[in-house]
């Protein structure tokens, strides 16, 4: 049994997977196996990742029979996990040659905590940088409250989504799948990475060994727009998590579930309370308050 377990789910990644499972091939530490699971893509996923599954036997695919959506997939991969520990892998993102190995590092000199990462870029299709987060290692810290509220409180768009993609003992990843599963909700990343920090706290490598591609890239080529100017974010307190919509309920009562079994969630609420002043501001703006008013004058 490796000792460590990557679970790709992937759906028509044809256009970047090569990268993301040659970036993984090549890492420096090789006690490890890929389940790639593939959700019924219609382009040539299913071509490529056979390719590399014949080529490397610590790669194994599957192919889902049909199309069973991108939540069920990732919990796909995590439920056939085995080993000492897991990570997810993105079908689009790229790896430093010593991501695994300072990562299971990181653990062996951390053994009290679950969820070891380092420091990232999000990149364009073409991986220039798109934005950098050279701040992001301040999140590390033991299961606290102190850590805790580090995590609340730092911007949305400042990187703590991808704290999902960090290297999990196994244990600590099913713990927090259990208190908050991936799932189709705002912020679920963020706050399934929430339960897990909080329940087994975090180390961050202040190195950048990941790059985490932008959403929405696919075999039909689409550009997901990005946020900021030359690389940097002005004011990343505005981007912050939605009010509309009934978002902001399901965003509070999601911190509430991820931090189940914990004392933490009091503070917590009343954080948000004080963050929401500013979305409730950038939300009546976004709507143009003033011509709402006088239409019910």
């Amino acid at each position: 049994m490796a000792k460590v377990f990557i679970g790709m789910p992937s759906y028509n990644s044809s256009r970047f997977i090569r990268e993301a499972v040659e970036s993984l091939r090549s890492q420096t530490f090789t006690d490890w196996t890929m389940l790639i699971s593939d959700d019924a893509s219609t382009d040539e996923t299913e071509f490529i990742c056979k390719e590399y599954a014949k080529k490397d036997p610590r790669i194994t695919y599957y192919r889902q029979p049909k199309n069973i959506g991108q939540f069920d997939n990732f919990k796909f991969v995590l439920d056939k996990a085995k080993g000492e520990y897991f990570m997810w892998a993105g079908h689009d993102d790229l790896w430093d040659k010593d991501f695994i190995k300072g990562c299971v590092e990181n653990l062996s000199v951390y053994p009290e905590r679950g969820v070891s990462f380092t420091n990232h870029n999000a990149i364009h299709a073409n991986t220039s940088i798109a934005i950098e987060y050279p701040n992001f290692p301040n999140l590390s810290g033991p299961k606290n409250l102190h850590t805790v509220i580090k995590f609340v409180l730092e911007p949305e768009v400042l990187g703590k989504p991808n704290v999902f993609y960090s290297l999990f003992r196994l244990d600590c990843a099913r713990k927090a799948f259990s208190y908050y599963p991936h799932q189709k909700k705002w912020g679920a990343d963020i706050l399934f990475s929430l339960a897990a920090i909080s329940h087994c706290g975090i180390i961050i490598d202040k190195r950048v060994l990941f790059n985490k591609r932008l959403g929405g890239y696919s075999s039909s080529g689409k550009n997901t727009p990005t946020l900021g100017e030359n690389n940097i974010i002005k004011n990343p307190k505005n981007y912050i998590f939605p009010i509309g919509g009934g978002r902001f309920s399901t965003y509070m009562a999601g911190h509430r579930q991820a931090l189940r079994d914990t004392p933490y969630y009091p503070f917590v609420f009343v954080i948000l309370l004080i963050r929401s002043v500013r979305a409730l501001v950038l939300h009546l703006k976004t709507r143009n308050y003033r011509k709402y008013l006088e239409k019910i004058k």
